[in-house]
Protein backbone atom coordinates (compact mmCIF):
# COMPACT_ATOMS: atom_id res chain seq x y z
CA UNK A 1 0.00 0.00 0.00
CA UNK A 2 1.41 3.54 -1.01
CA UNK A 3 1.73 6.18 1.36
CA UNK A 4 -0.52 9.22 0.47
CA UNK A 5 1.12 11.91 -1.50
CA UNK A 6 2.29 14.73 0.59
CA UNK A 7 1.52 18.43 -0.24
CA UNK A 8 4.53 21.25 -0.23
CA UNK A 9 3.53 24.22 1.22
CA UNK A 10 3.60 26.25 -1.90
CA UNK A 11 1.16 23.09 -3.23
CA UNK A 12 -0.99 23.87 -0.63
CA UNK A 13 -1.16 27.10 -1.00
CA UNK A 14 -1.69 26.92 -5.20
CA UNK A 15 -4.42 24.98 -4.02
CA UNK A 16 -5.99 27.18 -2.02
CA UNK A 17 -6.14 30.27 -4.12
CA UNK A 18 -7.16 27.71 -7.00
CA UNK A 19 -10.05 26.69 -4.37
CA UNK A 20 -11.24 30.22 -4.16
CA UNK A 21 -10.81 31.24 -7.36
CA UNK A 22 -13.27 28.36 -7.99
CA UNK A 23 -15.65 29.42 -5.25
CA UNK A 24 -15.91 32.97 -6.80
CA UNK A 25 -16.28 32.19 -10.14
CA UNK A 26 -19.31 29.86 -9.54
CA UNK A 27 -20.94 32.55 -6.66
CA UNK A 28 -20.25 35.94 -8.39
CA UNK A 29 -23.77 37.28 -7.03
CA UNK A 30 -22.42 36.30 -2.98
CA UNK A 31 -19.25 37.53 -3.88
CA UNK A 32 -20.80 41.19 -5.20
CA UNK A 33 -22.93 41.01 -1.83
CA UNK A 34 -20.12 40.56 0.04
CA UNK A 35 -18.01 43.39 -1.39
CA UNK A 36 -21.29 45.75 -0.74
CA UNK A 37 -21.53 44.93 2.04
CA UNK A 38 -17.72 45.42 3.26
CA UNK A 39 -17.26 48.79 1.52
CA UNK A 40 -20.68 50.23 3.30
CA UNK A 41 -19.04 48.92 6.78
CA UNK A 42 -15.73 50.01 5.89
CA UNK A 43 -17.46 53.57 4.80
CA UNK A 44 -19.42 54.03 7.92
CA UNK A 45 -16.92 52.92 10.32
CA UNK A 46 -14.05 55.01 8.44
CA UNK A 47 -14.78 57.60 5.82
CA UNK A 48 -18.12 58.97 7.06
CA UNK A 49 -19.59 62.67 8.30
CA UNK A 50 -22.38 63.28 10.32
CA UNK A 51 -23.88 64.72 7.65
CA UNK A 52 -22.97 61.19 5.65
CA UNK A 53 -24.44 59.30 8.11
CA UNK A 54 -27.89 60.93 8.88
CA UNK A 55 -28.04 60.64 4.98
CA UNK A 56 -27.79 57.05 5.18
CA UNK A 57 -29.89 56.40 8.12
CA UNK A 58 -32.65 58.55 6.16
CA UNK A 59 -32.31 55.50 3.32
CA UNK A 60 -32.17 52.69 5.80
CA UNK A 61 -35.60 53.66 7.64
CA UNK A 62 -36.87 54.31 4.19
CA UNK A 63 -36.20 50.95 3.12
CA UNK A 64 -37.04 49.23 6.47
CA UNK A 65 -40.48 50.65 5.84
CA UNK A 66 -40.74 49.89 2.67
CA UNK A 67 -39.76 46.39 3.26
CA UNK A 68 -41.69 45.76 6.56
CA UNK A 69 -45.08 47.31 3.82
CA UNK A 70 -43.73 44.66 1.43
CA UNK A 71 -44.32 41.83 4.67
CA UNK A 72 -48.01 43.33 5.44
CA UNK A 73 -48.92 43.33 1.38
CA UNK A 74 -48.34 39.16 1.21
CA UNK A 75 -50.26 38.54 4.80
CA UNK A 76 -53.28 40.10 3.13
Amino acid sequence: MTKPRRLTDEQRKESAINSVKKWKSKNKDKVNYYQYKSKAVNFINKKSTEEDLIFLKNLIDNKLLELKNRKTDKEK
